[in-house]
């Protein structure tokens, strides 16, 4: 847009409005030279900045995993193998019935011994030496012939930390015992048969001798003399 304005006017004025004018963006023009507007200032836009394209920061999964719990188990305690031996010579004597001397046995053995000390197993004997038997009650030349061969028996007790106490119990034989093996070792009329103690002589070996003598159920005086050799090993002993 232009505006003249004559050039009589005092330019004082005229300047004024000239400021005036600028200020709106127009020229002052008179008839000669006359101010002319100048064009609109042309604003020049900073160029955007160019799309930035933003890269996702990938996300930390971490997994959590629960640990299966491990329930505790307790270990069975396994039996303990110990293996015997004993070798018995045993006494008959029947007060005025006589006597039977020499009479010996020879006895293998197994047991198991439990984490508390209990004591199970069994065995079995054969006769070694046959008796040798005098007196009133041994005049029968028959009586000999029903002497036992063989015995089976079970064994029972206990272990500690000095000794094995062991009892055996008779569980079959073949015959009679002149030499009363059975009351010196194998029998009880209460469940209570002689006990054998055999002294532990070191983590893997026991050995030890017993003596016995008891009354003989039913007969006058009559006593079963014997002697036991116990030898014993840890068969399962590390």
């Amino acid at each position: 847009m232009q505006l003249c304005i004559a050039t009589k006017r005092d330019w004082q004025v005229n300047l004024m409005r000239v400021f005036t004018l600028a200020a709106l963006g127009l020229t002052l023009a008179g008839c000669s030279g006359a101010l002319q507007s100048s064009a609109t200032p042309t604003r020049t836009l900073s160029a955007l900045p160019a799309t930035t394209t933003l890269t996702p920061t990938p996300t930390k999964v971490i997994a959590v995993v629960e640990a299966t719990p491990t329930l505790a188990t307790t270990a069975t305690p396994v039996p303990i193998v110990w293996q015997g031996i004993i070798h018995s010579s045993t006494t008959g004597n029947y007060g005025t019935a006589g006597t039977c001397t020499g009479e010996t046995w020879d006895m293998q053995f197994q047991i198991l011994v439990a984490n508390d000390g209990s004591v199970t197993g069994k065995g079995t004997g054969t006769l070694g030496s046959n008796p040798t038997c005098s007196g009133p009650g041994f005049l029968r030349s028959d009586y000999l012939a029903r002497q036992a061969q063989n015995v089976e028996f079970s064994v029972r007790g206990t272990r500690s930390d000095l000794a094995f106490q062991l009892q055996l119990t008779e569980t079959k034989i073949d015959g009679a015992t002149a030499g009363l093996i059975n009351y010196a070792l194998l029998v009880s009329l209460t469940n209570n048969p002689p006990v054998l103690t055999v002294p532990i002589t070191s983590p893997r070996s026991a050995e030890g001798e017993t003596d016995v003598n008891v009354a003989v159920p039913y007969s006058e005086g009559g006593t079963a003399v014997a002697q036991h050799k116990v030898s014993m090993t840890c068969a399962s002993c590390k």
